[in-house]
């Protein structure tokens, strides 16, 4: 028995492709190529904006730039030495400036090994035992 549309040899292509086309390797002819891995505008953006996360390392970036200060001080830092490597709150005012808050500087430090020791002037030293220059 003939399969085609309408009796008129077309097989399993119809004329209604044309208004709703069907999902690619419906038609089994190989005439019609896989979908494309990226659309157009996909591949304009890639190209123009590159692929992926730029700040995907951006962690790892900061250990290790926050890991070289640390050696190059002799294993002893300040939160003003870690501060261009983290994210610090905003200064707050004088009022505020009496409480020390140095909070966003302990992920850094249990991350890098550190304990915080109070100085005989009171300013909070960061000490790492492990990145010592010896």
């Amino acid at each position: 028995r003939d399969r085609s549309l309408f009796g008129f040899g077309w097989g399993q292509i119809s004329p209604f492709d044309i208004l709703f086309p069907r999902p690619y390797g419906f038609y089994s002819y190989g005439w019609f190529a896989p979908p494309p891995r990226m659309t157009l505008p996909e591949a304009v953006f890639s190209f123009v904006f590159g692929d992926g996360d730029p700040n995907k390392a951006i962690g790892a970036a900061r250990l290790r730039a926050m890991a070289e200060v640390i050696r190059s001080n002799s294993g002893a830092v300040t939160a003003e030495s870690l501060a261009p490597f983290l994210d610090p709150p905003p200064a707050g005012t004088f009022a505020e400036s009496y409480n020390v808050d140095e909070s966003w500087v302990l992920p850094a430090v249990t991350e890098l090994g550190g304990r915080p020791e109070v100085s005989g002037e009171g300013t909070i030293v960061y000490v790492f035992d492990e990145l010592t220059v010896s």
